[in-house]
């Protein structure tokens, strides 16, 4: 799940270090995030409807492969068909509404098989169903006139057609083609270990993109070892009749001195203006055919950083760069999740932390609540981009909170529009912790950070319809206070004059140490019974009584209001659920738990003595509240100097 705390790094380091080769705009509005079930496939019509499918668990543990169709709006769903199979492995859609899909079988065998086929736009009448011998289709396009393609993973009982570039036994991965009607009209071998991508043209040629060996010669199955060799990215494309390879190029790979061998991989296709295509992967190897005009054109030996290329129709480098910024050998990777591209032939990447675009070769990048880039992607013609990813999700959510493993979250942004303020998330203001599952949740009286974008000045936060106290706040963040009234399970975090706003978790503490820097790592904000601060020049005596803060420890008694500072003398409010500190994992002898004297509602002073059989040296510190042990929360590491 999503690092807010990483994500705001990362996006000053792009404001500051990018320069010309990548810039940071202002984030596309978003419409909606939601939580779906056992949704990875994705497909969108020309009216905004998204539908994913997935597998999807009944009753006493049956399980189907389930198409659904989410509402404009992401609030409902208006209805989900179990087909026969497995699972969805990919969807697409055609101009006229029919939906093509991809069905795997419930066996994990690649001898098994899958199904093609082509529904009404109501998901409720097959036009066709084709069934493909041992194969496991992974990716599937449509094309201009109503073609399927699809590639996967090719087993024994997967029969090549005859003609076909690989007739034989050759290559562990296929790639084949259906004509409108359903009818094979070509299958194929390819020598790929595994594809994982298809695209095809207005010729009706068909890209492939995958991994191989950068030597493998006839069956990568025999004469690919890649524990020597590592892997490279390939790229291969198929004519009309699946006869004959017109571009094979492969990259990377080889012999390295580290794990064995490089690791490349082409991830991802998508055809772009005339009759050229953008390829995205992860660049293990200096070997991208990348071109001078790109964005990060050269890397240093052993770097690690995805890849973006634009090919000709011959296979040749039109545009190509490095997915890196900063410095080119030590700078920080985004990533290069999924890329899908608009009529005109303008790519859009799922990255990590954001949406990524090229314009006259500058790579623009517009950040998301996204967790690691949203992937699948696609756009509806009309400007708005979808994605499935894990995220925070928006008021009204159909599902604001994922109930399984396999539930991905269906994001939609508009691109024709740029957000007039966006939340995309929130950190615990000590230990800058994000609200992900199953991590934290937010707990009354905790002190929060808030990330955003264009956020207003004097902003007016509420959790549900509930005001919150704002103590700091800037273009980028908002230091509030959860109001103690909270008492549900979950609530809704709103910045007004902001698009949309966050759905998260409550529960009755979730603490969070304050450290020295504001980090929320390393040396902890403590100080000794003679007032002065704990450090590496000034260590605790082992026995010795420690002063140290927290927030997120829950309600307290007798209430105090929210916003108010605490009294400077006493009595202090304290938490209702007792406190207590762990010191290098043995109990800290508590002597006061209270509302800190002069500090904003919820800030807790805790004083501890430490164990005096404590080892001298950096002594981590955690702190519990009620009944979950210290060391079952989670926090970062922090300490204090133990002489």
């Amino acid at each position: 799940m999503l690092n807010f705390y990483i994500i705001s790094l990362a996006l000053a380091v792009c404001a500051s270090a990018l320069g010309d080769t990548i810039s940071t705009g202002g984030s596309p509005k978003l419409i909606y995030a939601t939580y779906v079930t056992s949704g990875h496939a994705l497909a969108v019509d020309q009216d905004g409807f998204a539908y994913f499918g997935g597998r999807r668990t009944g009753f006493e543990g049956t399980s189907c492969a389930a198409l659904t169709k989410l509402s404009q709006d992401g609030t409902n769903i208006l209805w989900t068909t179990c087909l026969a199979g497995g699972e969805v492995a990919d969807i697409t859609i055609d101009s006229q509404g029919f939906l093509y899909v991809a069905l795997l079988p419930a066996s994990t065998s690649s001898d098994d098989q899958s199904i093609l086929a082509k529904l009404t736009s109501d998901g409720q009448q097959f036009i066709y169903k084709t069934a493909i011998a041992g194969a496991q289709v992974r990716k599937i396009v449509v094309g201009e006139n109503g073609a399927v393609f699809a590639t996967g993973i090719a087993g024994g009982r997967f029969k090549p057609t005859p003609g076909a570039f690989a007739p034989g036994s050759i290559g562990q991965s296929f790639a084949l083609r259906i004509d409108a009607s359903g009818a094979l009209s070509y299958a194929t071998r390819l020598d790929l270990i595994t594809a994982t991508g298809i695209a095809t043209d207005r010729a009706g040629n068909a890209w492939i993109v995958g991994k191989s060996c950068y030597n493998a010669t006839g069956d990568p199955a025999i004469t690919c070892d890649t524990t020597r060799t590592g892997t490279a990215s390939a790229i291969r494309k198929l004519d009309e009749s699946g006869g004959r390879l017109t571009v094979a190029k492969t990259f990377g790979g080889g012999q390295v001195a580290i794990q064995g061998g490089y690791l490349d991989h082409a991830d991802g296709v998508a055809s772009g203006a005339g009759d050229t295509v953008w390829v995205i992967g992860f660049a293990h190897s200096p070997s991208v055919p990348t071109t001078p005009n790109g964005a990060v054109p050269e890397l240093s030996d052993r770097a690690l950083a995805p890849f973006i290329i634009q090919l000709t129709s011959i296979g040749d480098s039109q545009y190509g760069t490095y997915l890196r910024f900063g410095d080119p050998a030590s700078g920080t990777s985004l990533s290069a999740n999924a890329i899908t591209v608009d009529v005109a032939g303008k790519p859009y990447l799922a990255t990590w932390p954001g949406v990524l675009t090229l314009d006259d070769a500058t790579l623009q990048l517009f950040p998301t609540n996204d967790a690691a880039g949203l992937a699948p992607i696609t756009l509806d013609g009309k400007g708005g981009l979808y994605g499935i990813g894990s995220c925070l999700t928006t008021p009204g959510a159909y599902k604001p909170f994922p109930s399984g493993s396999g539930d991905g979250c269906v994001t939609k942004l508009d691109l024709t529009k740029v957000s007039a303020g966006t939340i995309l998330g929130q950190l615990n203001a000590a230990s800058h912790l994000p609200n992900t599952l199953p991590n934290t949740t937010i707990a009354p009286g905790e002190m929060l950070l808030l990330i955003g974008q264009n956020l207003p000045a004097n902003p007016i936060v509420t959790f549900g319809d509930i005001p919150a106290p704002v103590l700091a706040s800037d273009s980028a963040t908002i230091t509030t206070v959860a109001p103690f009234e909270l008492n549900a399970s979950w609530t809704t975090i709103r910045v007004e004059g902001t698009d949309g706003g966050l759905n998260l978790l409550t529960s009755s503490y979730a603490p969070g140490l304050f450290t020295s820097d504001g980090s929320g790592r390393g040396q902890l904000e403590a100080y000794h019974s003679d007032g002065t601060a704990n450090s590496s020049a000034n260590p605790a005596a082992a026995g010795s009584i420690v002063t140290v803060f927290l927030t997120g420890a829950g309600a307290m008694v007798p209430a105090i209001a929210d916003g108010a500072l605490g009294p400077v003398e006493p009595p202090y409010a304290a938490p209702v659920a007792p406190v207590y500190i762990t010191v290098n994992g043995a109990p800290g002898n508590t002597v006061f738990v209270g509302q800190a004297a002069g500090k904003i509602a919820g800030v807790v002073r805790v004083d501890f003595r430490i164990p005096v059989s404590t080892v001298p040296g950096d002594a981590l510190v955690r702190v519990g509240v009620g009944t979950t042990p210290a060391e079952n929360t989670v926090q970062p590491i922090t300490t204090v100097v133990v002489q």
